[in-house]
């Protein structure tokens, strides 16, 4: 047996009760115990908070794999750390990673398990995101069993673009456990609507049934990465949260409250419903044809085989209908994958493939960056639309 497959093997099981000692006391984390499967499988599950790698493996006693933003690769002792103890699978966010592919199927037949999250990213809004159809395919390539395992109360306990902890209940569930026979009749559609279906989770409709108190402070603080429009004014990076309260330039302001509910009064209810009417927004801006967003002080570099990084250019960076700039770079559209928002030390980075290159976008400030992988969602699609339409 591989020597350094059972130095891995033998750090999970050390790690599983410490973890799940200081998950609970972190966020009040209860699980569910995964059925026990001889052959290697793969386990997929939503993505909620910055733990759920640790999360997920508590209710999994067999060793796994993980998947790993290709960003973690460059912090330092804490990847060392990581690479050294559960050697995980590098994966370039924003973009369809073959690499990533190959050493999922290789560690599956080497008889290894192997987990990821679809999503490929945390929820912004606290629904789970959209499920690549690469899952679907890999799942059918495979040919080994597939545990779905569901994250509840991750987003409300630490929400993506929360800068602290909120105190109330998380808990894992294990929502569906398949044979690879099952997928064998099954088209790619057919099995990405299955998995999507089994890991959907929707924080706000799952509080309206339990109304949980998430207890912490400033609550509101931050939430300007994901709620960058205001429902008011409809200005763009005109709100900020302090404390509990979101507020705007214009004299908007809501309260967000412990059950994760802005307060009456506010111009909604829920994030999701904010998170939503921006979206509308964007494809308004985007049907306009001008500038989209814009922001100062950017810093654009290019990622190598190996994690490291190159500065190629700097300066403002725009979104038009047609290309995303980055001082004196610019990129069609047409020829990159919509990016993907990675969580650095301080704040958010966009991630990004073109022409076979990769590439991460540091954006200085404390705006939002997330808006910018929305509008390039909203416009690709325009695309499409028009290309077979012709």
């Amino acid at each position: 047996m591989d020597i350094k497959y059972m130095f891995h093997r033998a750090v999970y099981r050390l790690m599983r009760w410490p973890m799940y000692l200081a998950a609970k006391l972190k966020y009040n984390y209860s699980y569910e115990t995964a059925p026990d499967i001889k052959t290697p499988y793969i386990v997929l599950a939503n993505h909620t908070t910055g733990w759920d790698h640790f999360l997920v493996g508590m209710s999994f006693k067999k060793h796994m794999y993980f998947l790993a933003s290709e960003h973690s690769f460059r912090m330092g002792l804490q990847s060392f750390l990581m690479k050294t103890l559960a050697a995980p699978i590098s994966r370039v966010k924003g973009s369809a990673d073959g690499a990533a592919v190959l050493g999922i199927l290789r560690r599956l037949k080497k008889g290894y398990n192997i987990c990821f999250f679809p999503e490929g990213e945390r929820s912004f809004d606290g629904r789970t995101g959209n499920i690549t159809a690469a899952a679907a395919k890999l799942i059918k390539l495979a040919g080994v069993p597939v545990i779905t395992f569901r994250l509840i109360g991750g987003y409300l306990s630490d929400p993506r673009w929360g800068r602290n902890i909120r105190k109330g209940k998380m808990r894992g569930v294990v929502a569906g456990v398949h044979q690879p026979e099952e997928f064998s009749g099954m088209s790619i559609g057919e099995i990405h609507d299955l998995v999507a279906g089994e890991l959907y989770e929707d924080a706000f409709d799952t509080q309206r049934r339990e109304m949980i108190s998430y207890k912490g402070d400033k609550l509101a603080e931050g939430l300007q990465e994901s709620l960058f429009i205001c429902p008011c004014c409809k200005g763009t990076g005109t709100a900020r949260g302090a404390g509990n309260v979101f507020s705007c330039s214009c004299g908007m302001k809501a309260e967000l409250d412990e059950t994760g509910f802005f307060r009456e009064g506010a111009p909604m209810s829920t994030i999701a419903e904010w998170y939503d009417m921006q979206i509308e927004i964007i494809r308004q801006k985007c049907d306009a044809g001008r500038v989209i967003f814009s922001d100062p002080s950017a810093v654009l570099f290019s990622l190598g085989a190996g994690h490291e990084t190159s500065r190629i250019s700097e300066g403002t960076v725009t979104l038009t209908p047609d290309e995303l700039t980055i001082g004196d770079c610019s990129f069609k559209l047409s020829h990159m994958s919509t990016p993907s928002t990675c969580r650095g030390k301080t704040h958010e980075t966009l991630m990004f493939a073109a022409a076979g290159a990769f590439y991460e976008l540091d954006i200085n400030g404390d705006g939002s960056r997330r808006k910018y992988v929305l509008a390039i969602e909203a416009l690709k699609k325009k695309q499409e639309i028009c290309v077979s339409a012709v």
